[in-house]
């Protein structure tokens, strides 16, 4: 059971980075979305 917590909470994180990196991607290979990329952070 906490070998199942422990996988999920790992399985989120590494979505979590994934995601965090395809944002930071997008700003800098897509400058127009830099405002709303700033506007979704704060």
């Amino acid at each position: 059971m906490i070998s199942n917590i422990i996988a999920w909470s790992a399985r989120n994180l590494v979505l979590i980075i994934v995601a965090a990196a395809l944002s930071i991607a997008a700003g800098i290979y897509c400058p127009t979305s830099a405002p709303m990329r700033q506007t979704w952070l704060s």
